[in-house]
């Protein structure tokens, strides 16, 4: 009787190849998510903040987002740019943050919702998301190796320049 053979070196490697893949890939998924959780605290969709609570540093972003968001979800395009921000001036809101293609990405949870704070606090955490998934293809896109893909995703989405202002994190989004 012939006993089976152990598995040879290249069976090893082709295993460790892709399960180690596997559970590197899996591993940057949860520091993602939990990083993005807690970078965007107190701005993460699952706090109770409310808009009063939120400080005064993102009002004027979150009063220009509201008024897309609302505008895009009306079909009033004409109005979309006006607003009384800056009041004898008719098209203020381009004078302030553009926050247009994030508001367009968030019309159909406005739609489920109605909530423009929440449409704003789940926007935030999704940019540190879609800023890692973004790095970690392009890395990936450029033949680097797994583990160096991981790491340039997890540094551009939590760099330092990103967690200065809400605002900064939704403009690396768009």
């Amino acid at each position: 009787m012939r006993l089976n053979k152990l598995p040879t070196n290249n069976k090893i490697n082709h295993f460790m190849a892709t399960w180690g893949s596997k559970v590197l890939l899996s591993l940057w998924l949860v520091c993602t998510c939990f990083f993005s959780y807690m970078y965007s605290y107190p701005l993460d969709p699952w706090s109770n903040l409310h808009f009063a609570e939120a400080g005064t540093d993102i009002i004027p972003a979150m009063w220009v987002f509201n008024w897309q968001l609302t505008h895009l979800d009306s079909g009033d395009f004409e109005q979309l740019f006006t607003g009384n921000a800056f009041y004898p001036l008719e098209e203020s809101v381009l004078f302030s943050v553009n926050l247009l293609s994030t508001a367009f990405l968030s019309v159909p949870l406005y739609w489920v919702t109605g909530d423009f704070f929440l449409c704003y606090r789940v926007s935030i955490f999704c940019s540190f998301v879609l800023c890692s998934v973004g790095m970690l293809l392009l890395s990936r896109q450029l033949k680097l190796g797994v583990l160096a893909s991981i790491i340039a995703s997890l540094v551009f989405a939590f760099s330092e320049y990103r967690l200065l202002s809400s605002y900064a994190n939704l403009a690396a989004m768009q």
